[in-house]
C-alpha cells in the first residue's frame, strides 16, 4: 500500500529482529515495544521486537523475508491455541513481552 514501509533490522548483539514501521499500523505515541518469539515445530526460536499496536502483517512479512519464503499460503501462526491473523495486534491478543507464537505448516488432506 502507498505510504506503508517496514524494515527489519538484526540486532547482532542479541540476535533480535526489529520490525521498524513507517505506517498507520502503529498508533501515534505508542512506544511500548514487546519481544515476541516465533517458534518452529523443532523448537528453534526467532526473536522479533515490535510495538503493541503494530499489526502482525508486519511481523509475518519480516518472518517470510528473513527466512527466504516466497509461498505464504502454507504456514499458520498460533498464540495460545488461537490462530493469529495479519490484522491482529499484540495488544488485541493480550500478549506480553516474551510470549511465543507457534508457526506450523498447514495440513491438507484427509484420513489415511
Amino acid at each position: 500500500m502507498a505510504g506503508e514501509d517496514s524494515k527489519v533490522f538484526l540486532d547482532e548483539l542479541n540476535g533480535t529482529l526489529s520490525v521498524n514501521m513507517n505506517s498507520s499500523s502503529a498508533a501515534p505515541g505508542d512506544s511500548t515495544s514487546l519481544l515476541i518469539l516465533i517458534e518452529y515445530p523443532d523448537g528453534v526460536q526467532t526473536k522479533y521486537k515490535l510495538k503493541q499496536s503494530t499489526t502482525f502483517k508486519k511481523l509475518f512479512d519480516a518472518f517470510y523475508t528473513t527466512n527466504h519464503l516466497s509461498d505464504r499460503s502454507h504456514l499458520r501462526f498460533h498464540f495460545d491455541g488461537q490462530r493469529v491473523k495479519p490484522e491482529d495486534t499484540p495488544d488485541g491478543l493480550g500478549m506480553q513481552s516474551g510470549d511465543c507464537i507457534d508457526v506450523r505448516s498447514e495440513q491438507e488432506g484427509g484420513l489415511l
